[in-house]
């Protein structure tokens, strides 16, 4: 159920809502039954407690039931026995709608969710889940501080009693056996790759450049730990420049395909957004604790970010560390910590004016800092160039996803039913999604003998382009440095991978 449509009728009701994990606390005990000691008689008392109260509550009197003198909480004091008393674990967690549950124009509402015993702990933000459980309302404080006080409005809140993660790592999400036997059919299999490529966005016509790129940035290379404890990252960093097109909706895409996926627009987003804010949080007493970006967000997933080119300087920057050491370093209010953000970024950008000039070099187009976008393993410039051949072509395959798309809403209007399957030979999202979830899990390829040779030999011949044309001239730009060279050792792991292949070849 969406967060917005709870009501009064909810209430006390067990329930399933759904959303997006915002915040979490820290793990803290909660007395579930409170030990008491009368001061008149020294008896102990056992009284239970509400799961949802902001306070313990005394009992009302002493209990002849359990031993005590029966005098009223009037007449008596109580002291409380932490050491007696039975405690479990408590977190507490704001969980948000989901964006795609919103009416047109409305903000996301947010409901307090309490964990208590085996469930805490388990969940993180940016997780999509659904809590399964019970709506109470609590009362909420009015008047002065230190009044007894109520007003007539409660607070709701949500006590759970299971949890389901909608969203997994790539090394998270379970294979079945069947699904196991499906997937290794295609091992060694030479039309698995375009396969894959024809099942990335089938709506998006044409763009076969980008999408063979971003499918192997989906499988990745190889993560690698170094004897001296440094770490190579496997992940796979593409940056899209081009006249305007298809960039937007190939990025929501694959922002769906990839578990734990985030979209953001570079038009709305700041350095704090991608990577950490500092913020007061009333979860834990209105101390300063970090809410994670979006970069901290994807962690094990992916990040699409459109609109890079409409980003501040000072906001790109926030992003070197996280796209190379695959971390955020954070020192802000007094809070000194490094959150991991591994996770490759998909980016997509326009030129300087819109549209690439005719005439100029694409690269003195771009506006982005050479800093950064050496940290790109692929920059993939589209340009909108006319072609009779391929013009028909595009043409036709637009022309026919809409005349199939008016033919399903017709048939629904109707009321009858009109298959809306995907193509011939194309994989399910879910599927797609497995796939290379497995070839993540089990496939870790080596390159052999001959890509070796191969791209040491592309390497220092592209090297040897920036020699001195004479003494004294100033050498040319270098057209490949060492960062280029592990990202061909990327592409050519996620080749093998796409391949389940456990050797890299040529």
């Amino acid at each position: 159920m969406a967060i917005h449509r709870l009501r009064q009728n909810h209430l006390r009701r067990l329930l399933s809502v759904d959303g997006i994990v915002r915040r979490v606390s820290q793990v803290l005990p909660q007395i579930t039954e409170a030990v008491y000691e009368c001061s008149a008689c020294h008896t102990h008392l056992r009284w239970p407690q509400e799961e949802t109260s902001p306070v313990v509550e005394a009992p009302p009197g002493c209990d002849e039931d359990q031993g005590g003198c029966g005098k009223p909480a009037g007449r008596v004091r109580f002291r409380l026995l932490e050491d007696e008393s039975r405690t479990v674990d408590y977190q507490r967690l704001e969980l948000q709608e989901n964006p795609e549950t919103l009416r047109g124009g409305a903000h996301p509402e947010g409901l307090t969710v309490i964990l208590l015993d085996d469930l805490v702990g388990q969940i993180v933000p940016g997780t999509r889940m659904v809590a399964n459980g019970v709506l109470k309302g609590v009362p909420r404080p009015a008047g002065s501080r230190g009044s007894n006080a109520t007003s007539n409005v409660f607070d709701t809140v949500f006590l759970a009693n299971s949890l389901e993660r909608l969203d997994r790592e790539y090394l998270e999400i379970e294979i079945s056996e069947e699904e196991r036997k499906a997937i290794e059919a295609y091992r060694g299999d030479p039309s698995v790759f375009p396969r894959i490529v024809a099942s990335l966005a089938p709506s998006v016509a044409g763009m076969e450049p980008e999408k063979q790129a971003i499918a192997l940035q989906l499988f990745g290379g190889v993560h690698k730990d170094l004897p001296d404890g440094m770490r190579v990252r496997g992940d796979v960093h593409i940056l899209m420049v081009g006249d305007p097109g298809s960039k937007s909706q190939l990025l929501r895409y694959v922002a769906e395909t990839a578990p734990r996926g985030v979209y953001t627009s570079g038009k709305g987003a700041t350095a704090a957004g991608l990577t950490a804010a500092a913020v007061r949080d009333d979860f834990a007493g209105g101390r300063w604790v970090l809410e994670a970006g979006a970069m901290v967000l994807a962690d094990g997933g992916m990040l699409c970010i459109d609109e890079m080119d409409k980003m501040s300087e000072g906001d790109r920057a926030s992003m070197h560390e996280a796209m190379e050491q695959q971390t955020v370093s954070v020192a802000k209010a007094g809070i000194t910590v490094t959150l991991r953000a591994r996770c490759p970024v998909l980016a997509a950008a326009n030129p300087k004016l819109g549209r690439f000039t005719p005439g100029e070099e694409p690269q003195r187009e771009l506006n982005l800092p050479p800093t950064l976008l050496s940290r790109f393993d692929l920059i993939l410039i589209i340009l909108d160039v006319p072609d009779a051949e391929r013009d028909q072509h595009l043409a036709e395959a637009i022309l026919a996803q809409h005349q199939r798309a008016e033919g399903r809403e017709a048939s629904r209007h109707r009321g009858t039913s009109l298959a809306s399957g995907l193509g011939s030979g194309l994989f399910s999202q879910d599927f797609l999604r497995k796939y290379v979830a497995y070839a993540k899990q089990r496939v870790f390829p080596t390159m052999d003998q001959e890509a070796y040779e191969r791209l040491k030999e592309y390497y220092t011949g592209m090297r040897r382009l920036a020699v001195r044309q004479s003494e004294g001239e100033a050498a040319r730009p270098i057209p490949v440095t060492p960062r280029q060279l592990e990202a061909l050792i990327r592409l050519t792991e996620a080749s093998a991978r796409s391949r389940l292949s456990a050797m890299a070849t040529r």
